[in-house]
């Protein structure tokens, strides 16, 4: 998720940096190798990554943290201080730092992502996402459909039900229900299908039903 939220994913792929670690699977390689390069990816210790572990939220906000110009080399903060750094830079609202021991799943680690792209870089002063699309690595057609005013866009949804979706997150609660309409369902779910080429009658039918048994409460 790091790297492409950096949007730098072609580019490891292509430029297969190097990285010390054994432990890594190869079709991980080429993400560890920049991320290690980079100064983002430090391991657990004796050439070991990690990989076999489960990521606890701890060590996905000491990612983002490097990623937003903080280092431990720069006494920024230390394994002791992520939960207490990442409140004073806005990764973490107070009282979040409770839980960061915990195993991070999906759904938190975009939460903190999302919040990572508006918070500004230590060095450039700019927000992160402002920063990427600066350096080319963000599109501005991509940006332009993440602004875009829509009413029936599940984007919109999400903001307007934000609050309930983080007490959610912070419960790492297994289901979340959102009442979406139709109308919302078939501009949003049916494009992905068609970006994922899964876009076919009968795909659209079966996963459409999925859609609406799973996330539509209600119309």
């Amino acid at each position: 998720m790091l790297v492409r939220l950096l949007g730098v994913e072609a580019y490891a792929v292509s430029g297969k940096p190097s990285h010390p670690f054994t432990d890594v699977p190869e079709w991980a390689a080429p993400y560890i190798g920049y991320l290690y390069q980079n100064g983002f990816a430090k391991g657990i210790g004796n050439n070991q990554f990690g990989s076999r572990q489960y990521m606890d939220e701890k060590s996905y906000l000491a990612f983002l943290l490097r990623v937003l110009g903080y280092s431990e080399e720069d006494g920024d903060f230390s394994w002791d201080t992520v939960g207490k750094t990442a409140i004073k830079v806005g990764l973490l609202e107070s009282g979040e730092e409770t839980y960061i021991d915990r195993f991070i799943k999906r759904e938190r680690m975009s939460q903190l992502t999302w919040r990572a792209m508006f918070l500004n870089h230590k060095f450039y002063g700019k927000p992160l996402l402002v920063c990427l699309y600066e350096q080319g690595k963000v599109r501005r057609d991509n940006l332009s459909m993440l602004f875009a005013k829509n009413k029936n866009r599940l984007i919109d949804l999400w903001y307007a039900n934000l609050s309930k979706l983080e007490e959610a997150f912070l419960r790492h609660d297994e289901k979340i229900e959102l009442s979406l309409s139709h109308t919302q369902v078939e501009n949003d779910y049916l494009k992905y299908l068609e970006y994922t080429g899964e876009g076919s009658a009968k795909h659209r039918r079966v996963y459409t039903r999925i859609f609406y048994q799973t996330l539509a409460a209600g119309e």
